[in-house]
């Protein structure tokens, strides 16, 4: 990624010009919350000693570990630190130069079969990287699911207050205000 962020022109965020933008940091992330799963299952087995069953949940991660080893190893992002401000920025204007400049189209894909897509990373303590596998239609599924239960909530909240306030109206009135100075007169 180094030489392919050195052949983009500087975009001049450091005082002297960046003629070799380095990475500091790389990190994976993989396509394996599935196995992650089943290893906390297996995990919550050995913990509870339920030694029978663990055997079922070591043949299910044997079974996935065989039949989907290279996607599980293969990773779906790469989260990179950059030493200055240059290496990012040129990074995050990355798909931009490739696309505006035809010679350099040919660093628009990695390994000559995946399309390079760069994103500005959230901050690291804010993902929760067990549910980086959910889709976006998935995240919008739940966050409906979400917005329904808490209208349902404050509709039956609505209601409970409205009926609760209705029977106060209804206590105040059926006993009126008396004006005592009139009974102590008699």
């Amino acid at each position: 990624m180094e030489e392919r962020l050195d052949q983009l022109p500087d975009l001049g965020y450091e005082d002297e010009p960046v003629e070799h933008v380095k990475v500091a940091v790389t990190t994976f992330a993989f396509p394996n919350s599935e196995i992650i799963n089943l290893l906390v299952q297996r995990g919550n087995l050995i913990k509870d000693e339920k030694w029978n069953d663990l055997q079922a949940i070591d043949a299910k991660i044997n079974q996935l570990k065989n039949e989907h080893l290279e996607e599980l190893t293969t990773p779906c992002s790469v989260f990179m630190t950059f030493e200055n401000e240059e290496g990012v920025n040129r990074a995050l204007s990355y798909n931009d130069a490739i696309g505006a400049n035809e010679d350099l189209s040919h660093l628009g894909l990695w390994l000559d079969s995946h399309e390079i897509e760069i994103q500005p990373a959230s901050e690291p303590s804010d993902i929760i990287w067990e549910n980086r596998h959910f889709t976006p239609a998935q995240r919008l599924k739940k966050s409906c699911i979400a917005w329904a239960v808490i209208l349902k909530l404050l509709s039956i909240s609505f209601v409970l207050i409205f009926l609760c306030s209705q029977y106060s109206v209804k206590m105040l009135s059926k006993y009126p205000v008396v004006d005592c100075a009139n009974l102590t007169s008699l």
